[in-house]
């Protein structure tokens, strides 16, 4: 069997990256006014489809296929199994490029992934059923229960069912990134760097998960409403606590440490903004949902892939200068995408071509550094330096 289908964090990551860059160029192409493939729907829900429901998902799919079978000490998903779970993502990829299919078709290939990544996760999970683990089956189906009421709403012409389930969707990710990083970004900060100790206390841990998961429930059902907005305002908060805990402050000489504690960040400060935007209209709406989306989910990403694939390939866990400058890069990019245009709303178009352009080089740097690593097979544990 080739390496590159020993474990899905090889080809979710190497394509679900490159889809990303490729994804976020042809959408600064549009935003100018140069090139845009043909599409089955409108570019601007393409765009926000496909960079969560695409490019995020594939990533979240390499990560849990390979964490769970460490959690659960099993064979991970592989070979043929994993191959047939990469071809079905790429063709939901594909069928959006392709305007001579009618959307009922485009929408039932694009629905095919996520259940088959919940049946193979669920191989790995249930016969341990530890709550801890099996809670990400539950984000998985409510990820899948966004991308069809998405389709859904494309299908039936109304925008607001189909922006309804792009927010689930963000809410959904947005509670994944809580579960994952909360597990991983301490663990990784201790076992690197001796001066610290993560302390979790109850409380933050409880409003920064629960806040977040009610905060889902109350986005869903009550909308954009003042209620939602307190709920935002008060996960955000305990997830900015929740994260001093975990000695960040110490990981500035670490940029693989310090980009996961600077994603983390991103959510924190994307719930408040987000809560004050609904409860009070101090920001604009749309632009703290970019603090989630190219913020915290384009950082936390990055810091991601580079982090398991150094680990799981047996190579030191260090950043190289280049994917150092890529981490400022992608923050960069989030930072002029949402700051530009809320202080100066008539260089929005210039904001978006400037951080999809920074977008693109960030997670080139990653393709050009680690394309590679992710083929090759993994080093012996005397060459990795761990």
């Amino acid at each position: 069997m080739h390496p590159f289908l020993s474990y899905a964090f090889r080809p979710f990551f190497l394509f679900g990256t490159a889809f990303s860059a490729m994804a976020m160029a042809l959408w600064v192409s549009y935003q100018n006014g140069w090139y845009l493939p043909p599409q089955t729907i409108a570019p601007t829900n393409w765009h926000a489809h496909e960079m969560l429901f695409g490019f995020v998902v594939a990533v979240i799919a390499g990560f849990l296929l390979t964490a769970s079978a460490s959690w659960e000490k099993k064979t991970p998903v592989r070979g043929t199994a994993l191959l047939g779970l990469v071809v079905t993502w790429l063709l939901g990829r594909l069928v959006f490029l392709m305007p001579e299919l009618s959307y009922t078709a485009v929408a039932v290939v694009d629905l095919l992934f996520l259940p088959l990544l919940i049946v193979a996760l669920a191989f790995v999970l249930l016969p341990s059923a530890k709550p801890r683990n099996l809670v990400f089956l539950l984000m998985l189906t409510l990820l899948l229960s966004a991308n069809a009421l998405f389709h859904r709403g494309v299908l039936t012409e109304s925008d607001e069912q189909a922006r309804k389930g792009l927010l689930l969707g963000i809410d959904t990710v947005v509670l994944v990134m809580v579960l994952i990083g909360g597990r991983v970004i301490p663990l990784f900060t201790a076992n690197a760097v001796k001066q610290v100790t993560p302390v979790k206390w109850a409380w933050a841990e409880f409003l920064s998960i629960g806040g977040v998961a009610a905060y889902l429930f109350s986005d869903f059902f009550s909308g954009e409403s003042r209620v939602t907005g307190a709920i935002a305002i008060v996960a955000g908060m305990g997830n900015l606590v929740r994260l001093f805990g975990w000695g960040g402050h110490r990981t500035a000489r670490s940029p693989i440490l310090w980009v996961l504690h600077v994603g983390y960040l991103f959510i924190g400060i994307g719930l408040v903004l987000r809560g004050f935007s609904l409860s009070f209209g101090i920001s604009r709406f749309a632009l703290t949902l970019h603090l989630l989306m190219a913020g915290a989910m384009g950082t936390l990403v990055l810091g991601m892939v580079t982090r398991v694939a150094l680990g799981h390939t047996g190579r030191p866990l260090r950043a190289t200068a280049a994917i150092g400058v890529a981490y400022a890069l992608v923050i960069f990019a989030a930072l002029i995408r949402v700051f530009v245009p809320w202080l100066f709303p008539k260089l929005n178009g210039s904001a978006v071509t400037v951080a999809g352009i920074l977008w693109c080089v960030a997670y080139g740097i990653y393709l050009a550094t680690f394309g590679a690593v992710l083929a090759r097979p993994r080093l012996p544990d005397s060459l990795s330096g761990q």
